[in-house]
């Protein structure tokens, strides 16, 4: 039976080891909190899970809340250069998304690993300690890409490009008012950043993701202020009365679910090297965040970690005895790459158009999106998979094809 290591307990590190433990394999998930301490934790970013991704999630059992968590079904979109020229639309999410509290999912996953019969540990990690521990594994996969673990993975400029550092500020709420339910409302304004009104699955049951993504030292950064959770929360609200009138009307009277249900965070782009070498000179495959970072902006993140750990396990799989070596690991991130680069053109095409800087023919498609309700749910939908959605758009040709598809 062959031993596998996993370091990080997030989407990609746990859905992973998931999938090998079914397989029959030897699995190991370093971790640094247990599954309490991430359950009464921080909150983290938002994510959506889109159809494809829950797909992954029900093949190996992972979708507990099925259910309980609020189906996303449509979205509507406030889009625009500047707030002047801003368009509107709604489009249905064919299949339907979650979108879930990460402390409720990670944890519950975590536990769920445990009774299966995985093992757990749970110790913060060196490098050093991994240089030591790696010798005891066949593989070695490191799913996090925080601290000095994510600097075994340089950066590589061949394939790093586009997207842009953006500051995250996230709030789980009670008490929003929505006019439809099941709905994902946004808005992407240039010079300002991205707004959202999200239901999601909390630690106490339903509620809503109040989140937005802005650029440093724009309107939407508060990273500077030094604010409690409740002021955080007061201060979003806020500017949602200023930037975002119609949705501040969905969310004036929230409250906070609880008093770590506020925060902030830095989230830059970037691709690394795939392979990192520890000290005595053994290879270990990085995965997901910790070597594709993508502006979040798209919510592609855990539709990222879930293809990538997707990919991993069945390349795995299939390489039998054979030595896990670094033209292996190579060879394991370059077919995930195939996705991962689109994945980074729907971020640029999505914050082209916000910032004012797309291709003349892609803002053209969007501008068609109020008047074309079925070309409206075919791109919307098309989120599920970059792949699909840059190649609705990405030269004026596509898009041509895409249009008349519709008519």
């Amino acid at each position: 039976m062959r031993r596998i290591l996993v370091v990080g307990a997030g989407q990609s590190g746990l859905y992973l080891a998931h999938g090998l433990l079914e397989r029959g394999y030897d699995v190991t998930l370093l971790t640094g909190r247990t599954s309490t301490e991430v359950r009464h934790g921080k909150v983290a970013v938002s994510q959506l899970t889109f159809p494809s991704a829950l797909a992954h999630e029900r093949r190996l059992d992972l979708d507990f809340w099925r259910g309980q968590a609020p189906s996303l079904d449509r979205l509507t979109v406030d889009l625009g250069a500047t707030v002047e020229e801003r368009f509107s639309f709604g489009a249905a999410i064919q299949g339907g998304g979650v979108s879930m509290d990460r402390r409720v999912k990670m944890a519950d996953w975590l536990e769920a690993f445990e009774d299966r019969g995985g093992k757990v540990t749970v110790h913060g990690v060196t490098v050093t300690d991994l240089d030591y521990l790696a010798g005891m594994y066949d593989l070695t996969v490191v799913a996090t890409g925080h601290g000095e673990l994510g600097q075994l993975f340089d950066i590589d400029p061949a394939r790093t490009g586009g997207g842009r550092r953006r500051v995250a500020i996230d709030t789980f709420v009670f008490g929003a008012e929505c006019p439809v339910d099941n709905t994902l409302a946004c808005v992407f304004y240039g010079g300002l950043g991205s707004m959202y009104v999200v239901p999601s699955y909390t630690p106490y049951g339903p509620g809503h993701s109040l989140f937005m993504f802005g650029e440093p030292g724009g309107p939407l950064d508060l990273s500077g202020e030094r604010l409690n959770p409740v002021q955080l929360h007061e201060r979003v609200v806020g500017l949602y009365r200023e930037h975002a009138p119609h949705l501040y009307e969905q969310v004036k009277d929230t409250e906070l679910i609880d008093d770590k249900s506020a925060g902030i965070e830095h989230i830059e782009p970037y691709v690394r090297d795939p392979v990192g070498t520890l000290p005595s000179g053994r290879a270990v495959l990085g995965m997901a965040d910790t070597v594709l970072s993508i502006d979040p902006v798209v919510l592609q993140g855990w539709n990222n970690s879930t293809v990538c750990a997707g990919m991993y396990l069945d390349r795995i799989l299939a390489h039998g005895d054979a030595p896990f070596d670094a033209a292996f690991m190579r060879s394991t991130f370059d077919e995930y790459w195939e996705y991962g680069q689109q994945a980074i053109l729907l971020g640029d095409l999505i914050g082209g158009v916000m910032e004012g800087e797309s291709p003349p023919h892609v803002m053209e498609l969007f501008k068609m999106l109020p008047e074309n309700p079925a070309l409206a749910d075919g791109i919307v939908s098309a989120l599920d998979d970059p792949r699909a959605f840059t190649q609705m758009m990405a030269t004026p040709e596509q898009m041509e094809q895409t249009v008349a598809a519709t008519q």
